[in-house]
């Protein structure tokens, strides 16, 4: 097993967020969502909120999206 200090959290999110970007540019709004809230999930980033928060306008979630921008 490797040292989580090889893995920093952060390092994770980062991949999760470029993962859920990538999937919006390209419409993909279910995976976007799912990359986004595990980034999130992984190390609490402000701008991730703001990027769930599109992502749930765009699947036509509006109170969620709601919430997610108000948390931003």
């Amino acid at each position: 097993a490797q040292d989580a200090a090889e893995h920093p959290p952060h390092d994770d999110a980062r991949v999760l967020f470029r993962r859920g970007a990538e999937a919006y540019a390209e419409e993909r709004y279910t995976e976007a969502l799912e990359a986004f809230e595990a980034s999130y999930r992984a190390r609490e980033v402000p701008v991730v909120l703001f990027n769930l928060a599109q992502t749930l306008r765009a699947l036509d979630r509006p109170a969620e999206a709601i919430e997610a921008y108000r948390r931003y």
